[in-house]
Order: C-alpha cells, then structure tokens, then sequence
C-alpha cells in the first residue's frame, strides 16, 4: 500500500500496483495529479547535488551547509517547510536539527493555521465532521471551498445532496450547487452574522448552546440583515433565504482554508462555525481534522526538548530576507520563492550573494533553480514513511514502489549533524522510534502499521459547548479590485505544473488582455480573460498562476495568529 503524500484532502490510497483502492477513502478513482504521479516521477528530478552552479558530491555540498550555519547566529538562520509531502519522516522529523542548533523557525502560518486557531479557540479543538457524517448528512454548506476540484472524495459524498455554495466567484463547485451565493471578497464573518441574526430573530435557532453569548448577543443587536446586504453584496432576500436553507437542511457546515486567508479569517471562520451551534447541531462543521488523530507532531519536530531562537511569520521571510536579517535559509518540502508573499526577494537576494539559499527537493523548482546548494530528495514513491490525511481517519505505512534518487530527509539530517559535531538526544533518536512515540496518542503501533499497512484510527473529538468570547464585529472590506486565489483540477498549488502547465490568463469581469496589476510593494504583468463567473471588481487567479510572480506583489501582511491574508490582496490596474 501507498498513500499520495500531498497537501490535499483525499490523500489518496493505492495498492502496490498504484491503482486507488476501491474502498473508502478512495472510492476506486484519483484525480489528475495521481493518475499523472508516475509520469511526473520521472520528469524534471533533481538527479545530483548542486553547489554554487556546478554538480558536485553529497559530501561537499554537506560541508557547504555545516560551514555556513557554523559563521553565522543561530537567529540569522531560517529552516522554511511546508506541506508538499506529509509524511511524518519528510515534513516533521528534519526539524530536530534546526531546533537543536537554535536556527529561527517559521510559524506554519501559510496555509490552515488561523482557521485552526479560531476553532480551538472557540470549540477547543479545530476537528469537527469526518467522512462517517458527510455520509449521514443530507445537505452541506460549502463557504470558501471549491470543493469539486480540491477535495474530490468528500465531493463525492456531497454529490447527490442539496449544496449550498458561498463564494466570491462561481466556481467550478459554486456551477454545480443547487444553490450559490456570490459575495465580495472578505465578507464572509458579515453574511455569516446576518444568517444567525435571522435563525435568532426568526425563533429558527437560539444560543443556548453557546457559552459565554454575551458578546455574540451585543453584536447581533449592532447590526441589520440591511447592514449585511450592503457589506456582502448580496440582497436582504438572499441572507433571509440562506438562513432558511440552514434551517430547513441542516446542512454540513464546510469551510475552507482560502476564508483564513482574508483580511478577517480568524472571525469569519469563528462565526461561520458558530451557525451549526445555533442551530443545536453542535460540532456539525469540517475545516481541518489534523489534531483529532492523536499525532505528536511537536514531538516530531523535537519541541520537547529544544526550541527555535526565533519565530519569523511565513508573510515575513520575503521582507526579513531583503533587510538582511536572514543569512541562510534551508528549504525542504516547500517552493517559497513562488509561494510566500514576497518570494522574488528570496531569489534576488540569494543571486546577489546576500542570503545562502540550501534546497532538498526532489524536483527542479524554482526554489532550487535560484539555490546556492542545492541536495536531490526522494518522492513519496521511492521511500518509506507514515502518511496521515487531514479529512479521513486512516494511517497509512508507505512502501517504496518506485527506485530512490536521491537521500532521504531523516539521512540528510543526520549527515548535516554529523558534519556539524552535533550531539543532541533529537538527532541521536532513531528516526522510527520517534514515529512510534509520535504515535502513541493514535493509539495505533508502528509495528501494528507495518503489519497491516492501512489502520483506521479511532478520532478524538471533544463534545465541548463552543464559546462566543472571541467574537467581534466583522471589518469592512476597502472599496476596490482584490485578487483572489481558487483550486485547480490539474495541479496541488505550484506542483504538476511540469506534466500539466499552468493557467496563464487571470479571470475577471472588467478586462481583456494584458494588464499590470500593482500594490504598494511592486507590479507585475499579466493577462486577463473576461468571465462572466467573477463579479465585477475580483480577479481571480488559479493557484498554479503563482509562477507568474503573482506573490511578487503581495503584501507581507499578517492575520490575527500570522497567516497572511493573500485573498485580500487590493490591487490597483493599469494598461502597460
């Protein structure tokens, strides 16, 4: 058996053939990216370690790294990784290296964490609905998700049942709900406000299951369902009629990630969630069911035993970078140039010598194309690793079923610490060992994974009362053109864009052809296509479209817990 590793939903199972299993969670079928995975193993690999432009050996570019983390502070130097494979081995345990020396860290803010940390804060933990509800649940609501694209074996459990979209365009999902409401951009918290003042107001719902409503019951005072149709864009009939779905339906709350990357993340995803509560239904919502598996991934990253000298915000590392405040950034499991806001400065400055850029990566990225050395990595095809999902509740023991190229993570962390001189129980620990004690809260063995291949874990969802002390009044969005960011079939953000290419024309209403789109932090050149799915004032753009240097222009601004808002990028237009 073998899991695809990506940042996605499904994480989809394979037998040894490569071929979906026909059981849940896969359901016998993949997407375009796994049905592409075996033709993209073999394309574009970085095949030998690279340093300073030239082929060279492990050992020397080993040596490369270790002297230059050992001529600089700890605080000068940045491990940044992300979820581009989630194995426990690839993502996690490299880390301990990092921690052991001191290096800075960054806050893994890039992507779910302020809808995390609203849902922990209002319920306790951020888990919710798993695939057992979405099978019993006779109607969903999706906010922010494009959901037929992105998370296709949860769509495929939705497909038959009513389905409620909000969004900021039609998306490909939005097209096929039987219901849709388009929104202006970041103005989620104010629609979900108006449909809790009409369950309330209506006798539909009350708060009563809501701890501490004091604060939820002043703001409902504040505002109008008027005040809400102004705001969102949306008429008074439609919140009244959104409102009644809910009622009627009861459906499964969805909420996607892209509402944490707005402006007003935390408290959208906060009220959203709080919809589900007044109707009595409790915990009857998904985002992210990560921490109800029992996974210490804290234990991983060797937190228990050491800490970063400093936390650099994932909006920052662009802007930390250009004031020479980061020396040395070593990269694995992540394309930041081309993902983080501000990315082209990491590559400016590491061609101007100013920054020592290190990458682990199996592919030529465009991380690795600007790095000072550069070390080839395995796939999740060519190595073991145990693989979790974020939506289903099954471990997964990954097997190699393809030959390795290149030198795994926990090895390459190990070669580093060796170079380095470096004696630390995190690095001496067998990387195993400290799976299996990472494991131990899933209440699942290694030996038992290794055994069986795929094992079920049994959730840990608390049945806590959510509280309503972290709400406030939703912010107005600025008036103007926003740039948001949307799923697409073929890629996983920037990865397949090798096998599949990439969109390169943006979508909007207001524009045909080539314009430059400008923030205070500089402008790019694109080309834009007229739709008639995006309202006036949007531009959307499909995440592969990142390798047109759209996050070259956005600002490295930081949400309440530090994930930037990258879906409330205000942009000025102009002809070139």
């Amino acid at each position: 058996m073998i899991a695809c590793t990506r940042d996605c939903y499904d994480t989809c199972v394979f037998d040894d053939n490569f071929r979906p299993i026909k059981s849940e969670p896969t359901f016998g079928f993949t997407c375009s990216r796994g049905n592409a995975d075996l033709r993209r193993n073999e394309s574009n690999r970085l095949l030998s370690p690279i340093v300073y432009g030239r082929e060279a050996s492990l050992e020397e570019a080993v040596r490369e790294i270790v002297r230059t983390v050992k001529s600089l502070r700890p605080e000068e130097i940045l491990h940044v990784e992300y979820d581009g494979n989630q194995g426990l081995l690839t993502w996690y345990y490299p880390a301990r290296f990092w921690n052991a020396v001191g290096s800075a860290s960054t806050d893994y803010s890039i992507c779910s964490s302020e809808g995390h940390a609203a849902l922990k804060e209002a319920w306790g933990c951020s888990c919710g609905a798993g695939v057992e509800e979405f099978k019993r649940a006779r109607a969903f609501a999706l906010w922010g998700s494009n959901a037929s694209v992105s998370f296709i074996h949860g769509w495929h459990l939705m497909k038959d049942k009513y389905k409620i979209v909000i969004d900021v365009w039609k998306s490909e999902t939005a097209r096929k709900a039987e219901k849709s409401y388009i929104i202006r951009p970041s103005t989620d918290g104010w629609l979900a406000l108006g449909v809790i003042k009409v369950l309330v107001s209506r006798g539909y719902g009350d708060l009563s299951d809501v701890e501490e409503p004091e604060r939820l019951k002043e703001l409902l005072d504040r505002v109008t369902v008027t005040d809400v149709a102004e705001v969102t864009g949306l008429s008074e009939e439609d919140i009244v009629e959104l409102a009644e779905l809910y009622y009627y339906y009861e459906p499964l709350t969805v909420i996607g990630f892209a509402l944490g990357r707005t402006f007003d993340g935390f408290n959208s995803v906060t009220l959203i969630s709080l919809i589900p509560a007044v109707l009595g239904l409790g915990r009857w919502f998904y985002y992210s069911n990560t921490y109800s598996l029992g996974v210490d991934f804290d234990y991983l990253r060797g937190l228990h035993l050491a800490r970063p000298s400093r936390v650099v915000g994932m909006a920052e590392v662009g802007e930390e970078v250009e004031k020479g405040k980061i020396k040395a950034l070593f990269v694995w499991n992540s394309n930041p140039i081309l993902t983080l806001p501000l990315g082209n400065r990491i590559a400016e400055a590491a061609q101007e010598g100013r920054l020592f850029l290190a990458v682990h990566d199996p592919f030529v990225t465009e991380t690795v194309k600007a790095a000072s050395v550069a070390v080839p990595a395995p796939t999740y095809l060519e190595k073991h690793d145990v693989v979790y999902s974020y939506w289903h509740d099954y471990l997964v023991y990954n097997e190699p079923i393809r030959p390795r190229k290149g030198i795994t993570e926990p090895e390459l962390m190990r070669a580093l610490a060796k170079e380095y001189g470096l004696t630390h129980p995190l690095v001496e620990e067998d990387p195993w060992e400290a799976v299996n004690v990472a494991l131990r809260g899933t209440g699942v063995t290694l030996e038992e994974l290794r055994e069986k291949k795929v094992v079920k874990v049994k959730r840990k969802v608390p049945s806590s009362r959510p509280t309503a002390k972290s709400v406030s009044m939703p912010k107005r969005p600025k008036d103007g053109v926003y740039l948001v960011f949307s799923s697409h079939p073929t890629s996983t953000n920037t990865q397949f864009t090798e096998v599949y290419g990439y969109p390169k024309d943006l979508l909007t209403n207001d524009y045909e052809g080539q314009i430059t789109l400008t923030t205070g932090f500089g402008e790019v050149t694109v080309r834009v296509r007229r739709s008639e799915l995006v309202p006036k004032g949007v531009i959307v753009a499909y995440k592969p479209s990142l390798k047109l240097g759209l996050n070259e222009i956005v600002p490295p601004l930081k949400g309440r817990t530090g994930t930037p808002p990258i879906n409330s990028t205000l942009v000025e237009l102009r002809k070139p």
